[in-house]
């Protein structure tokens, strides 16, 4: 009787433990790029490329591969939750920059607020929006959207991610983003999900050299 009372206890322990483990898969992104000038959005075209694939770790650690940027554009970032950086290389690099993402490049605060929900593969998001001033003295508008019936993803990995309001999303969502955008005077970039995909990542993904 005991050793079933204890194997039990085994497997009920065990399912708890799955159910709070961080999602861990990839998720692809449709790009789109929004304008007033030509010249500039094909620039930006050429650096962000037209999709991406953001794969998370069970641990916390985060990669985002662009596909199909020019040969000096964005090619790998790849976030350490532990020391709050993320390392950053482009296609011509051999070795990786980093950006201390403690710091929110966005200087101040404006507000934030929940917006109208959007339909992202066929699913329907909730979205928050953050609006605050750039180093430039510029309005700068970022959203997220998310999904209740994805997985969830532990905020606590992304506590240092000051960066865009970052940890702060996490911490409202707790779930993958669906659809992130920045907008400002200039331009408006959209990361917008048409694929996700639970899975068991390789951790070499994550390895910086």
């Amino acid at each position: 009787m005991k050793k079933v009372t204890c194997t039990l206890l085994l497997i009920f322990i065990s399912l708890i433990c799955q159910a709070q483990q961080s999602f861990e898969g990839s998720i692809k992104f449709k790009t789109e790029i929004s304008d007033t000038k030509s010249e500039f959005k094909q620039k930006l075209i050429e650096k962000y490329g037209d999709s991406l694939i953001v794969y998370y770790s069970g641990d916390g650690s985060l990669r985002r591969q662009y596909l199909n940027s020019a040969k000096d554009g964005n090619d790998i970032q790849i976030y350490d939750p532990k020391k709050g950086i993320l390392y950053l290389k482009n296609k011509t690099s051999t070795k990786f920059d980093s950006l201390d993402v403690k710091i929110n490049s966005i200087t101040k605060l404006i507000s934030t607020k929940k917006i109208s929900n959007e339909k992202i593969m066929d699913l329907d998001c909730e979205c928050i929006e953050f609006i605050g001033l750039s180093k430039y003295n510029q309005n700068v508008v970022i959203n997220y959207c998310f999904n209740l019936k994805t997985p969830k993803v532990d905020y606590n990995y992304f506590a240092k991610h000051n960066d865009f309001f970052l940890n702060d999303y996490y911490k409202n969502a707790e779930r993958p983003y669906l659809k992130f955008s920045i907008q400002t005077e200039k331009f408006k970039i959209s990361q917008i999900a048409t694929e996700i995909k639970p899975m068991k990542i390789n951790n070499e993904l994550f390895t910086v050299e």
